[in-house]
């Protein structure tokens, strides 16, 4: 037998939620039901100690660490399988991801680099979300490439997508001004285009309303259009942007947010709203940058280029998209989430 004492390749932090039964599954998987990989890691160890260590520079490491750093992945296991409790759940180099058991699935991700399992989709947002069909084309596509996940959401609605027995639940809140959620609880006004359906206060109560008991894995957010239109600061939207993910972090550390450069709008009467849509999203990588962890990392994705916001092309009414701009909205979602699940 050999001691293997060494420094791993990735350190590896300690488990946010230790489950001894995910660890035990994930260590039979690494050792084999009897130890056959355990014990080949041992000759392997002999067989190089008796040939001159020196000698076997640098294969005598490679495995080394692959093993030792596999080993160490039992130690992330644990938390739903999908997230794997975050970074805690990576293996290092050659390890397994932790997670082995939870909702939906047997294999954990290994905080920004791992693959979800039948994860948790919020769409959120205003009327972009809530009254396009994005939302159905999306579910159509993710199902045509034989995707398991499900869409959540406080709201449940069809604008007439003509999909099949889509998934409708989504927090899409038309009418509404992101950076009303800044404003403290019961200061806030419902403003004229509000969903009469929707029953939203317009101030900080809504994040609890929209979010609690709702985690999310992964949150699709198109928010702000209506705030560009009021010509709101981009500043001020980035503010309400961070309340968000502040929100969504409090109920699950672990969620993935993909974070829209909205799409043009070309309103009547407002002649300059495309440039200041192009103003905030101009602002939005920066702050991605700034507030993305290896734990809840944010991606920004361009849903404006290619977009054309005039009435008959991808939108009905100069800002919400029609069949067309769905499709292309739906589409770069598709791409952005590909790699996760």
């Amino acid at each position: 037998m050999m001691l293997r004492i060494d420094r791993l390749a990735i350190a590896l932090p300690a488990p946010r939620h230790p489950s001894p039964n995910s660890a035990s599954a994930v260590q039979e998987l690494l050792g084999g039901k009897f130890g056959e990989m355990s014990t080949q890691m041992n000759y392997t160890f002999q067989s190089f100690t008796f040939r001159g260590r020196a000698k076997m520079k640098p294969f005598y490491d490679l495995i080394a660490n692959i093993g030792a750093a596999g080993a160490a992945g039992t130690a992330g296991a644990g938390g739903r399988g999908g997230n794997g409790g975050g970074s805690a759940g990576r293996g290092g180099s050659g390890g397994s991801g932790g997670g082995a058991a939870g909702r939906g699935g047997t294999t954990g991700a290994g905080g920004t680099g791992g693959v979800l399992t039948n994860p948790r989709i919020m769409p959120l947002g205003d009327s972009t979300t809530a009254s396009v069909c994005y939302r159905a084309q999306l579910w159509q596509m993710l199902k045509q490439a034989n995707r398991t996940f499900d869409f959540i959401g406080s709201r449940n609605g069809d604008p007439g997508c003509n999909v099949s027995g889509y998934d409708r639940d989504n927090e899409g809140h038309g009418g509404y001004i992101l950076t009303d959620i800044l404003k403290a609880a019961g200061t806030g006004t419902r403003p004229g285009g509000a969903d009469s359906s929707d029953p939203y206060v317009s101030d900080a109560r809504d994040l609890a309303t929209w979010f609690d008991g709702r985690p999310a894995d992964i949150v699709l957010m198109h928010f702000g259009t209506n705030d560009v239109w009021n010509n709101i600061a981009p500043a001020n939207i980035l503010n309400a942007y961070t309340a968000v993910l502040n929100k969504l972090r409090a109920v699950n550390p672990n969620v993935r947010v993909m974070v829209a450069q909205i799409i043009p709008l070309q309103p009547s009467g407002c002649s300059d709203c495309t440039t200041r849509a192009q103003n905030l999203n101009a602002q939005i990588p920066a702050w991605a940058t700034a507030n993305s962890t290896a734990a809840s990392p944010i991606t920004v994705v361009d849903q404006f280029t290619g977009f054309n916001p005039a009435q008959g092309q991808d939108t009905s009414d100069g800002v919400h998209p029609n069949a067309s701009g769905s499709t292309k909205i739906a589409a770069k979602w598709l791409t952005a989430l590909s790699p996760l699940f």
